[in-house]
């Protein structure tokens, strides 16, 4: 075999084993594709504006996430038409926790935001993650329903765990943003991903 022809194998070879492993530039349906990053510094929210249109469903990654305050929650809203959403009965949400052997619920079904965490400590090995997913943000006759889990170590140093779901329900309108931040003072650090999955 010659040298032309054994490179040439090489390079099959290695397109095939990427596109087993998932490494393709071109997202198909039904597949996720990674969007966007944003590392957070000390930063009041954190904002995904703009979502593409081409995309049905989105799953949003935080990793390491750390407040500048001790003991805080963490909340979301949504953007309409690139206006973030923030009146008083927009949000109709509901969250369960479980931590240290004792469980809890809080809810409501009027509200300013969705409720996505447990209070969050600051202290130096403190902080927290989570996993959201928006489904079928840009149609306009339901509610778009966001859903996911999270977990941190709250101020007190004890680790908990939730389940957490929610809607803008000021109107079925399309969404085009999602927005994170804590119930008093800035994201300290963290990193926030945000892929996208065609219909």
């Amino acid at each position: 075999m010659t040298a032309k022809r054994t490179g040439l194998l090489m390079i099959v070879s290695m397109a095939i084993l990427c596109m087993c492993m998932g490494f393709n530039d071109s997202p198909s349906p039904g597949s996720w594709s990674l969007l966007d990053t944003k590392t957070a510094s000390n930063d009041a929210t954190i904002d995904f504006a703009n979502l593409p249109t081409a995309y049905r469903d989105f799953k949003i990654i935080g990793s390491a996430v750390v407040p500048a305050t001790d003991a805080v929650n963490l909340y979301i809203r949504t953007s309409v038409a690139s206006s973030w959403k923030s009146g008083a009965s927009d949000y109709s949400w509901t969250r369960f926790k479980h931590g240290n052997g004792t469980n809890g619920n809080s809810s409501s079904t009027s509200d300013t935001k969705i409720g996505a965490s447990g209070k969050v400590g600051s202290a130096a090995t403190e902080s927290m993650s989570f996993e959201m997913n928006l489904a079928d943000p840009t149609g306009t006759v339901l509610w778009k329903q966001i859903e996911g889990r999270s977990s941190q170590i709250d101020g007190g140093g004890i680790p908990e765990q939730n389940l957490f779901y929610g809607s803008y329900v000021g109107a079925a309108s399309a969404i085009d943003g999602i927005r994170f931040y804590f119930s008093s003072g800035n994201i300290e650090s963290g990193t926030f991903t945000l892929y996208g999955r065609m219909n």
